[in-house]
């Protein structure tokens, strides 16, 4: 079933991959790539620092920490509210508070929020030039909607009050 799911939806990203408007969401992705990957190298050097200290500091008594695999498996928890802190606070409550507090901070609310940020800047650069190129396109089928009216000999009522309108509704009136 899941299969089935997954190549259905394949066949509607291909189907919709030739709209303009839906586009946006893969070009954001392209020119964000090399600002998104420093980012993750940068998530993924915290995460092994902070594996790290948690195994050398805490493996020798509490069990979720005695590998590097385990330790940083369970600094994801943490980072994802999975895991509980307790037993580290418990066994060194400064040392244990002052790394659980400084991973949090770190990972979840600076290098993330910056990932973020720049895939939002990317993504306003992209509506941008979505924005010039749609009043091209848009021009152009008023174009091709006027050659192909006379072309039939249909009639087509140019509106005064157009203007307050959007141009989609612009042909139906």
């Amino acid at each position: 079933m899941g299969f089935l799911v997954l190549l259905a939806t394949i066949q509607l990203w291909n189907l919709l991959h030739h709209n303009l408007r839906l586009q946006v969401i893969g070009r954001t992705l392209g020119k964000a790539w090399d600002e998104a990957v420093g980012f993750l190298l940068v998530i993924l050097i915290l995460l092994t620092g902070y594996a790290t200290a948690f195994n050398l500091l805490f493996g020798w008594s509490i069990s979720d920490y005695r590998t590097f695999f385990s330790s940083a498996v369970t600094v994801i928890g943490l980072l994802l509210g999975i895991s509980h802190p307790e037993e580290v606070i418990a066994l060194d409550p400064v040392l244990g508070s002052f790394l659980i507090l400084t991973g949090v901070f770190l990972m979840l609310l600076v290098i993330i929020n910056l990932f973020v940020s720049v895939i939002l800047m990317a993504f306003g650069k992209e509506r941008k030039s979505l924005k010039e190129t749609t009043l091209k396109e848009d021009g152009l089928i008023e174009t091709v909607l006027q050659k192909l009216s006379s072309l039939l000999g249909i009639q087509r009522h140019q509106n005064t009050h157009s203007s307050s309108l959007p141009k989609k509704l612009e042909y139906f009136y």
